[in-house]
């Protein structure tokens, strides 16, 4: 089964380990970072860029290092934080936090995401032929008795013949897909707060438990170490039975319990100038709680009036580290952006090399350069050796004598049924021809081929086909380079003077996969 989300999203798992205590793990932080393409046209104006959301798990089990009613209870969790803060972006760069949830909240968080899209196609031919004849053949005599008499007679003949034959063909294709997500999460004596940082635009949640003992509100210390909590906060921590006989601890929360999982989201838009990647800092502060009896015994303490409470309680502050690294950076944001192409009649992407459809364009032959069809379904990348022309059809070329420039492109495949082909339109611009280099996927076998035309030459309109996937067996051509999910096809362009004393120049008007 394929998850149309997971073309979408970048997966990690991160450990949350105590550095005083030789890294032993605490819990985890599961992130699920989804990346989509986006098309800001608020303000009459136009800015491509990206929205980018996490959803973050944070599991910590329960590590209950004392649990006695006689005695107390240490080394449950009673506050943590967690925050996700972009960090490194570039100068000129613009990001907003757009969305976020919990905000603050003691009692449910649910959240779904629902789509549907979905495919059919249906074909119909119908064919009858057929053919007639019919022959007709006629006499007649007559016989006249008038005084002049005489006889006279007639022959008539008629063939038809009729030839029938009709075709019809029918077709109908259309597209549907169904994705179901939901998640849900209920918290029971323990509360959400929710912070943002305007700043770094970065969302902090403070998770702690708040019955019996709210360590959030309740966490001031003495000069001993020990929380100043109010009678009714000792009152539920301690049970002071009536005849003023041993008293006993009463439990944490149940979430301290048995171990705590808490669900946070956010997202951002994000229109980087030249960027392809970000960033994120994951920063965890966590602190466990303790309360037990104290050395003189509850009775006593109460029967003298003492209002220091029969027993102590602390948070003790866990020095955290997150590994295997504290920060996630997302690369390649336009290719987790990218849709997949799609089936039937609808599959199949162009790109025109025109200065007008390039995400980033490059000014000089050394800069890279990004473009993508407004389908947004594939992405043509390079990290130089391109540029355009300066004549008015400003056309898109490399020159190749001395050193090959290259091209990445990339694309998405959800089917295994449909077949596809890479269809290059380009020409050579000197008298030097040109050699491609074509590896479809890794471990691949490597395709070369050569141009030696120039534009309108050659009797094939300047157009090269390389098939992707052929499906028909009894055909030379059968194979099937795809993969379901991500494909790459790298282009590398060289001179096909291999001293390099003649001048050889690429150029290229369009890219399509259909």
């Amino acid at each position: 089964m394929l998850r149309l989300r997971d073309l979408y999203t970048k997966h990690e798992v991160l450990q949350i380990q105590d550095s005083d205590n030789s890294n032993a793990q605490l819990g985890s932080l599961i992130n699920d970072y989804e990346v989509h393409q986006y098309t800001d046209t608020r303000g009459l104006g136009i800015a491509n860029g990206f929205v980018i959301s996490v959803s973050q798990r944070l599991i910590v089990p329960a590590a209950l290092t004392t649990a006695s009613p006689t005695d107390g209870y240490a080394g449950y969790p009673a506050f943590i934080t967690n925050t996700v803060m972009p960090i490194s972006v570039p100068a000129g760069d613009i990001l907003e936090l757009i969305d976020y949830t919990p905000i603050t909240v003691n009692s449910s968080v649910d959240s779904s995401v629902n789509s549907s899209v979905g495919g059919s196609t249906n074909d119909s031919k119908q064919y009858t032929s057929g053919s007639s004849t019919s022959v007709t053949n006629s006499y007649d005599v007559s016989v006249n008795l008038s005084k002049g008499g005489g006889i006279s007679g007639g022959y008539g003949h008629s063939q038809t013949d009729t030839v029938d034959h009709s075709q019809t063909v029918g077709s109908e294709s259309g597209a549907d897909h169904q994705l179901g997500s939901s998640d849900a999460m209920s918290i029971k004596e323990w509360g959400s707060y929710l912070a943002i940082d305007v700043g770094t635009q970065a969302p902090t949640w403070t998770w702690t438990q708040e019955y019996p003992w709210n360590a959030y509100v309740y966490h001031d210390k003495k000069s001993s170490g020990n929380v100043i909590l109010p009678p009714f906060i000792q009152n539920r921590l301690f049970l002071v039975p009536d005849d003023k006989t041993q008293s006993t601890v009463a439990p944490p929360s149940a979430i301290s319990m048995r171990g705590l999982t808490f669900l946070s989201k956010a997202r951002w838009a994000y229109f980087p100038q030249s960027a392809d990647a970000i960033t994120f800092e994951h920063v965890v502060t966590y602190a466990t709680g303790e309360h037990k009896l104290g050395a003189s015994g509850a009775p006593n303490a109460l029967a003298t009036g003492s209002s220091s409470g029969p027993g102590t309680a602390k948070l003790t502050t866990v020095t955290i580290a997150i590994g295997p690294a504290d920060s996630t950076t997302i690369d390649q944001l336009s290719t987790y952006g990218l849709d997949p192409l799609g089936s039937g009649s609808r599959s199949g992407s162009l790109i025109c090399f025109t200065p007008s459809q390039f995400r980033i364009a490059p000014r000089a032959a050394t800069d890279p350069f990004t473009i993508a069809p407004s389908t947004n379904d594939m992405l043509v990348q390079g990290t130089g050796g391109f540029t355009f022309s300066s004549d008015l059809d400003a056309v898109f070329q490399a020159d190749v004598t001395k050193e090959s420039a290259e091209m990445d492109v990339v694309f998405k495949v959800t089917n295994t049924q449909d077949e596809y082909s890479l269809y290059l339109k380009h020409w050579k611009l000197s008298d030097t021809g040109c050699t491609l280099t074509i590896t479809i996927n890794q471990g691949s076998p490597t395709i070369v081929r050569h141009i030696d035309a120039a534009e309108s030459e050659g009797g094939s309109d300047n157009v090269l086909r390389v098939v992707l996937r052929n499906l028909d067996y009894s055909s030379s051509d059968f194979y099937d380079y795809l993969n379901v999910g991500v494909n790459r096809i790298k282009i590398q362009i060289s001179s096909d003077d291999a001293t390099n004393a003649s001048t050889s120049v690429y150029a290229i008007r369009s890219l399509a996969i259909g």
